[in-house]
């Protein structure tokens, strides 16, 4: 008797669980970088994010300083920029340009972006590479290593902020210096010469109600969920997100130069539903992932513009992740073509483009 019931609660939860992931059924439209795509499918959740940003970095020329104001970004815009950043086409995931900063001179060189007001749910993901040969702002010095990637911040850098992560010596840690809220992913995740995939979910909490996660593509081949933890304090009462700083915060370092691209900021209370694609069919045995942004959302139908980042034409998968995490099976896709709205095809039959 004990060993039926047992089976019947779990069969419930299980059940419970599949019903509520969300379901592609159907993708149509231009299935190349850049293109607009409709979405078809089930359980979406009924809103999506606010996307704050993104950006390839292919607007600037190249050697100029990252821009500020409308235009300066794919979607969304850059609201400030110090030191010395610019565009380079030294190495790119996407397009032929990202982001590099120079931390030979000073230790603040970054992009700024302001998040809408009373923020205090952040989405960001983004990719990061450090030459082969450069050194980690703050290697080798005396005071040893201190770098900030992305610094989510209240009014300035000591106001409910937090930085998702900090390199320090040799580990990294989400914290901040105004944050109740501490987690240690552990040793780093980067290897010179190579771009790694990045993304945190900071969701904000002041009670012991606040969620944490914080993913890697890179450090065992696949994507990894290195903190997930739900029920924690993440801000102080009363406190909003106001930015983020690409690239914070890092000691002054000859030859050293940070680079970033592809970068989405999402907030508000949907910030971590999100539209992908990857190149598995189970969305944590990607090994490579871009993103969407969504510009329409429904509980049934999503319209998105694709970023295809390093994917070129041929076959990918695609996800949509709802507000609370879930994620759905990879839908096959055949990218750089297009995909006619009256025959979107089943899940699991990979599309037909002509």
């Amino acid at each position: 008797m004990v060993v039926r019931t047992i089976a019947l609660v779990l069969f419930v939860f299980s059940a419970g669980s599949a019903l509520s992931q969300p379901t592609v059924s159907g993708v149509s439209g231009s299935l190349e970088n850049g293109g607009q795509i409709s979405i078809s499918g089930s359980l979406f959740g009924p809103n999506g994010p606010d996307v704050v940003l993104f950006d390839d970095f292919e607007s600037g020329t190249v050697g100029s300083p990252i821009k500020t104001g409308a235009g300066s970004a794919e979607f969304g815009q850059w609201n400030g920029e110090l030191g010395n950043t610019v565009y380079s086409d030294a190495a790119s995931v996407s397009g032929s340009q990202a982001f590099r900063a120079d931390m030979s001179e000073h230790w603040l060189n970054y992009a700024e972006v302001s998040l809408p007001s009373n923020t205090r749910d952040v989405f960001i993901s983004w990719w990061l590479y450090l030459p082969a040969g450069d050194k980690i702002p703050g290697e080798g010095s005396s005071t040893g290593t201190n770098w900030k990637q992305m610094w989510i911040q209240g009014s300035d850098t000591a106001d409910d902020d937090v930085v998702v992560p900090t390199l320090l010596s040799q580990s990294w840690y989400i914290n901040g210096n105004d944050s109740p809220y501490r987690a240690y992913p552990g040793v780093p995740y980067l290897v010179k010469g190579q771009w790694k995939h990045f993304a945190c979910w900071i969701k904000g909490g002041y009670n012991n109600d606040g969620e944490a996660k914080f993913w890697h593509l890179g450090h065992t081949g696949n994507l990894d969920l290195f903190v997930d933890e739900t029920s924690v304090t993440t801000m102080y009462a009363n406190g909003t997100r106001e930015k983020v700083r690409l690239n914070g915060f890092g000691r002054t370092t000859s030859n050293s130069h940070p680079m970033f691209d592809d970068m989405y900021v999402a907030s508000g209370a949907n910030a971590q539903a999100r539209v992908e694609i990857g190149n598995n069919r189970n969305y944590y045995d990607c090994t490579n992932i871009a993103v969407a942004v969504p510009t329409d959302w429904s509980a049934s139908y999503i319209n998105a513009t694709l970023y295809t980042g390093s994917f070129y034409a041929g076959s990918a998968f695609l996800f949509v992740v709802d507000a609370n995490g879930d994620v759905s099976e990879g839908f096959p896709i055949e990218l750089g073509g297009i995909v006619e709205p009256e025959s979107p095809g089943m899940p699991g039959q990979p599309k037909r483009n002509s």
